[in-house]
């Protein structure tokens, strides 16, 4: 089974696969921690997964907020999964903040705190901090 993330993969590192799933650090980091989960095999609407793919990614879900819990330390999460730019199953976890965070020496504000994550804004990490922030990410999923 291929893992079929998009058809722009610069946006998404790979941080591990699962049986049905690829967890995926998202390129926008406007909000520390942003993965995405995409189906390893074709398909559009989510809501047409089967059962045991649910299951998996539910526990996806639950280990990523586990992980994220650990590293970020954020207040909430959003989820979402809207098929409008990316015609591909997938669901986006999205970590949210009350005040300003550090992680790898570099500040991370929530600017939307409060409001829809959606932002015109594009925080994009330099690839070398993309790569480490994906490699401790990477190795919380594993303990």
């Amino acid at each position: 089974m291929k893992a079929d993330c998009c058809a722009n993969p610069e946006w998404f590192l790979p941080l591990k696969e699962f049986r049905y799933w690829t967890l995926y650090l998202h390129a926008n980091q406007s909000c520390l921690g942003r993965v995405a989960v995409f189906l390893r095999r074709h398909l559009e609407d989510l809501f047409e997964i089967k059962e045991e793919e649910w299951k998996e990614l539910f526990e996806i879900v639950k280990k990523y907020k586990n992980v994220a819990g650990k590293l970020f330390k954020p207040d909430l999460f959003n989820y979402s999964s809207l098929g409008n730019t990316n015609r591909h199953a997938h669901f986006h976890i999205i970590p949210r903040y009350r005040g300003k965070r550090v992680f790898l020496a570099q500040e991370f504000t929530d600017k939307r705190w409060g409001l829809n994550y959606s932002s015109p804004e594009e925080f994009r990490l330099e690839s070398k901090v993309w790569q480490e922030m994906g490699e401790k990410i990477k190795k919380e999923l594993e303990k």
